[in-house]
């Protein structure tokens, strides 16, 4: 797709789903040692958005799912117990969002 079909896929989905907001998914692994980093879209899609409060953001249900896991493993429960708290705190928490995903361009 190019930037524009991109950026019509954001506004189609955007007036679709008033509701959701719209977030980037910057790979920061590109950006370069000056200010700017030019970047492209790369991928558009509805998908869950989930911070930790430290900086960590995560878009795929797995990965969320995956650190819950990790967070709640205290090493006193099972694993049903936590997969359940899991479950509960996914539910509870994690919100859907237009996730506009990025690479570096070239220039």
């Amino acid at each position: 797709m190019t930037q524009k079909e991109f950026i019509s896929e954001i506004t189609r989905l955007s007036d679709e789903n008033p509701e959701l907001p719209i977030r980037f998914f910057v790979d920061s692994t590109e950006m370069s040692d000056s200010h700017y980093t030019p970047h492209e879209i790369t991928r558009v899609e509805i998908s869950p958005w989930w911070g930790d409060g430290y900086g960590l953001v995560l878009c795929e249900e797995d990965e969320i799912k995956d650190r819950l896991f990790g967070i709640f493993d205290d090493g006193e429960r099972t694993d049903i117990e936590i997969g359940n708290l899991v479950i509960c705190e996914y539910d509870d928490t994690v919100k859907q969002a237009i996730c506009v995903y990025t690479g570096a361009a070239e220039l």
